[in-house]
């Protein structure tokens, strides 16, 4: 359109410049002159020969005057209009027509989407077609200029070195079970991180936004807690619990409602603890022991424990039962490890049991129950303080004994290396060289003999 405009007013505009022109022609040279003139412009296609004929006779008219006329202003016309005519060739030539202006204005239209990040994929896709690009060009990714925001780059399935801190202040503040951290994002970490949230009204995504890490670093963080309102897979494991030791009736949920209120309060009232209905580390760690009591019996569900080679109990410190003074069985040490191996890799859950899913104590505890011990289930802080006979430097642990650790528990397969389930991996694994770890030995407690 703006081509055809602009056109219009050229043509115009030469027009008045030809008759303009040959006005003056005829002024000089008369009638005759004139009708030349319009001859001229009337018939282009004899330019030439008009032209001649026109100035050869205003020669001898000239003459015959005695006027005397120079030639160069003629010449000045005839040099304007053959300005005029090559401009307006070489603009016809140059100018493209409306059909190849259209690619332009849609390569136009696709760089300006791409920028603004409104890029309409059928249009991107016609683009590539009509302008097909260099196969290697296109591998080429773009380069970041400003470093990867943390928030963005710590999600789950990732590693990276700065989720182990995040594990460790997730440990330290009760949302994940006590291990050695790791570089690993894995489902346990993720699951620790919905529990955060949960606690603290965030949005339960399981990712480690903006808002999360700065309340996980906060002043006023909170400690995990399980109460009234809380959904989730430990609640339902805080239900079934309550529901073995009788204090709850109803069917197991995975919401915290009035009546687990009722049964988490008699339970605490019952096991000497503040009947508060929340449930703390306290009161979690009370009702997964062995001596935890029942809502039938003032005695307690989980009674002295034990096997051929001693008992254990919940109550005492961790300097409780004989020092261990003979190696252990190893026919029976060799069985346990053998049992524990064909374990690797076994999913980690809190309160897990067995037999695909296990945490530290349920795999203690389903190994031994595997080879036919009759040792009752456990925590980490009940094998600390039990009965059985007890080792109290790392470096005299055997093969087959069960290492206590701050919160958390492990078989120990000799040559420094323990298999236990790691909620930081997420399963159950062997570890190497835990002898000369520092945070194993910062951790460790003592080393209970079963056998």
């Amino acid at each position: 359109m703006r081509f055809k405009k602009y056109s219009q007013i050229l043509f115009t505009k030469i027009s008045d410049t030809w008759q303009r022109i040959f006005k003056r022609v005829a002024a000089i040279f008369g009638d005759r002159r004139k009708t030349r003139g319009t001859t001229l412009l009337k018939s282009p296609v004899s330019v030439r020969s008009n032209i001649t004929n026109m100035f050869s006779s205003h020669r001898k008219i000239s003459h015959a005057k005695g006027k005397k006329k120079k030639l160069w202003k003629d010449w000045r016309l005839i040099t304007c209009v053959g300005v005029i005519v090559v401009a307006i060739a070489v603009v016809l030539i140059l100018l493209p027509s409306n059909d190849d202006q259209q690619p332009l204005i849609q390569d136009v239209a696709f760089e300006g989407e791409m920028l603004s990040g409104e890029h309409n994929l059928s249009l991107a896709q016609s683009h590539r077609d009509a302008f097909p690009v260099d196969t290697h060009q296109q591998d080429i990714q773009p380069v970041s200029t400003t470093e990867p925001d943390m928030t963005m780059a710590l999600e789950p399935g990732t590693r990276d070195s700065r989720i182990a801190e995040v594990q460790e202040r997730l440990m330290d503040l009760g949302y994940m079970p006590e291990d050695e951290p790791t570089d690993y994002y894995g489902s346990v970490t993720k699951f620790a991180v919905q529990l955060f949230q949960r606690g603290h009204g965030l949005s339960i995504d399981g990712l480690l936004g903006q808002d999360t890490l700065s309340q996980l670093y906060s002043e006023d963080v909170k400690v995990y807690t399980v109460r009234t309102g809380d959904k989730g897979t430990d609640v339902k494991s805080l239900q079934d619990r309550l529901k073995e030791l009788n204090y709850l009736k109803v069917r197991s949920s995975s919401y915290f409602g009035e009546e687990t209120e009722k049964a988490v309060k008699n339970f605490q009232a019952r096991n000497g603890l503040s009947p508060d209905g929340i449930v703390g580390e306290q009161t979690w760690d009370k009702l997964h022991s062995d001596n935890a009591k029942s809502a039938r019996t003032s005695t307690s569900s989980g009674s002295s424990s034990g096997s051929s080679s001693g008992s254990s109990s919940g109550s005492g410190s961790s300097k409780s039962g004989p020092v261990a003074s003979s190696n252990p069985d190893k026919t029976s040490a060799d069985k346990l490890i053998s049992v524990a191996e064909s374990l690797l890799g076994k999913k980690y859950v809190r309160g897990g049991k067995g037999p695909n899913v296990f945490d530290c104590s349920g795999f203690v505890y389903y190994c031994l129950k595997q080879m036919g011990h009759n040792i009752r289930y456990m925590t980490s802080s009940d094998w600390a303080k039990s009965s059985l006979p007890r080792v109290t430097r790392m470096k005299d642990m055997k093969r087959g004994d069960i290492i206590c650790f701050r919160k958390h528990v492990g078989i120990y397969m000799g040559g420094g290396k323990m298999i236990d389930a790691s909620s930081a991996n997420g399963k159950v694994v062997i570890r190497k060289d835990i002898l000369n770890s520092s945070y194993w030995t910062k951790s460790f407690i003592c080393a209970r003999r079963v056998f």
